[in-house]
């Protein structure tokens, strides 16, 4: 029995890595020059994928009931990735949107799976050794391998990716990690100084990739997290915080908008975002022809066979994605889609802070910041209802463990008395 926990725990970990996009990418990348198609997918790339749906199914299979009562509790999560599977009735691409729908159906499944089996605090662990494993196995591959860990573009130069594809990825993973770690070094009693460690590098790893998107995301969210933790004071002293963070923000607001440009160019920016302001004019063109079921999942964005075509010749730049992951589920799914993820995400969050109020630890805070970090993350890059994506995984995770909170804790304390003999 106990071979079988471990053997499941390591699985856990392996999937966690694989779908932050670590290793097998870049060894794909590494083997084979990068040449990938679009259109006809990857058998290199889907077959650990693959392998982790077909053992993710068998394991939620044993405990079948407790998912479909959680499930049935959380319909949203299954009315988007069922809208997501319809789509291929009206996508401009059926044979990508049916692939793709079944690879969001199976990463949906393992975060449905993750969420009933481990609770939030075990959650935290299994990802701080998936992030750790990313952290640690990168920093030896940019160093040891710097011909591949270190991007060699001539705009990039330097940057570190690690085991990632890009410097953006790793950037973004090292912030996860890093807000990992922090919130387990905040509330161990044991190990801190490995945490502590783990912080340190994920932290490092961030500023080494070069990623300002990331920087600002990590600042972001370090910021937000001792206001979330006020959530939990009594109401008077968290109306005086919140005054005067309102006030603070309110001060930096009118300094960026009186000094935007020397902001921008700080940030090796510009007023148009480095041009993505004219991605977004010419993708909303061609929302606004098809805006209330959308282009079909994952078939928006196919180079020049797609509607895309008409975005890069309006933009004079080949975007891969609008740089926003709300224009992207319009343009696929319509106003039909991005309103049950609107639902679906304010009913998560404050269902995130209730319970933030409620758990004087770590993983009671886990939710919202995971929340949190995905939101800011999709407003620039495509992170909601993404195939083999670990945000959504961890999207559907929380969700559903927040659901499974409020159902299962009568008496406000985090438990797992349920179980599927119970809710039959």
């Amino acid at each position: 029995m106990k071979k079988l926990l471990l053997f499941e725990q390591i699985y856990v970990v392996v999937a966690l890595l694989i779908f932050t996009g670590a290793w097998v990418p870049i060894l794909y990348e590494i083997t084979t020059g990068g040449a990938f198609d679009v259109n006809s997918g990857n058998s290199a790339i889907q077959i650990p994928f693959f392998a982790i749906y077909a053992i993710a199914f068998i394991l939620a299979v044993l405990r079948w009931k407790m998912i479909v009562y959680f499930l049935i509790k959380e319909q949203i999560i299954l009315l988007l990735v069922g809208i997501a599977l319809v789509s291929v009735f009206w996508s401009d691409a059926p044979l990508i949107t049916l692939r793709r729908g079944f690879a969001l159906l199976g990463t949906t499944l393992f975060g449905v799976y993750f969420a009933t089996r481990y609770t939030l605090k075990e959650q935290l662990q299994l990802l701080a050794w998936a992030l750790g494993l990313a952290a640690v196995s990168s920093l030896i591959f940019s160093l040891a391998l710097p011909a591949y860990g270190i991007m060699h573009d001539s705009d990039v130069r330097g940057a570190f990716r690690g085991v990632y594809t890009h410097k953006n990825i790793l950037g973004q993973m090292m912030v996860m990690s890093t807000l990992v770690f922090l919130l387990m070094a905040m509330n161990s009693h044991t190990k801190r100084y490995l945490l502590w460690a783990g912080v340190g590098l994920s932290a490092a790893l961030v500023l080494l990739s070069t990623s300002k998107g990331a920087l600002v995301l990590l600042l972001n969210l370090l910021v937000l997290l001792p206001l979330y933790r006020a959530l939990r004071w009594n109401s008077s002293r968290m109306l005086l915080f919140l005054i005067a963070v309102a006030i603070v923000f309110g001060s930096i607001g009118t300094l960026f908008v009186s000094h935007q440009d020397a902001v921008f160019g700080a940030l090796g920016r510009d007023a148009t975002l480095t041009g993505r302001t004219r991605i977004w004019d010419a993708v909303l063109d061609m929302i606004w022809q098809s805006p209330w079921l959308g282009y079909g999942y994952s078939a928006f964005w196919l180079g020049q066979e797609g509607k895309s075509a008409y975005v890069w010749r309006a933009a004079n730049f080949q975007a891969g994605y609008s740089h926003n992951g709300f224009l992207d589920l319009w343009a696929e799914l319509g106003l039909l889609g991005l309103s049950m993820c609107a639902i679906s995400l304010l009913k998560s969050y404050f269902q995130a802070i209730f319970l933030a109020r409620r758990i004087n630890t770590a993983d009671g805070l886990w939710p919202l910041i995971c929340l949190t970090l995905g939101l800011l993350t999709n407003t620039t890059e495509g992170t909601l209802l993404k195939q083999n994506n670990i945000f959504w995984v961890l999207y559907v995770a929380v969700t559903i463990s927040t659901s499974i909170w409020f159902a299962t804790d009568s008496n406000l304390k985090v438990t797992r008395n349920l179980t599927p003999e119970n809710v039959s």
